[in-house]
């Protein structure tokens, strides 16, 4: 109908209902990124806020696991504000020196039931969530982030194997 075209145009992410439905907007002011063009490899969401202490510390350590996995092109990073200002991001990002790129939440946190902030999500290569680690766990945090993405990542390799249909 005309009145659902007309919501899509105004908000892409209407009728999503899995992850890779969503498009999410820069906070950058650039392309908008579909996830579904991530269709196939793992995903790594960091769903965190301006206002979010324990975001800012654990951000680092993110940091270094994508370093450490930055050959791997079958991982993707992704950074999620969740601020219902998006005019906090921008500013934000350039005082803690975050690199980019960084993407508003969308609606994310809602069909994923995100309720604390840091948490960070591994999407495997069917858009399944593979692991969520809800809260900043200094002491082993980037040891079991690395784990969890390169398990998501083997589970995803066994089941194209076994099913090359899908």
């Amino acid at each position: 109908s005309e009145r659902v075209a007309e919501l899509k145009a105004k908000d892409p992410n209407a009728s999503a209902s899995k992850v890779l439905d969503f498009t999410l907007p820069p906070v950058d002011g650039g392309e908008p990124l579909k996830l579904a063009s991530l269709s196939g490899k793992t995903i790594v969401l960091d769903f965190w806020a301006t206002w979010c202490g324990p975001c800012r510390a654990q951000h680092p350590l993110i940091e270094k696991v994508k370093q450490n996995l930055k050959s791997d092109p079958g991982v993707v990073f992704l950074s999620v504000d969740t601020d219902d200002d998006h005019s906090l991001a921008p500013q934000f990002m350039r005082q803690q020196h975050w690199q980019g790129p960084a993407y508003y939440d969308a609606g994310l946190v809602r069909l994923l039931s995100i309720n604390s902030i840091p948490t960070v999500l591994v999407i495997d290569s069917k858009g399944r969530t593979s692991s969520r680690m809800s809260g900043f766990i200094p002491e082993r945090f980037e040891d079991m982030l690395e784990h969890r993405i390169i398990e998501a990542r083997q589970t995803g390799q066994a089941e194209t194997k076994a099913n090359p249909a899908n």
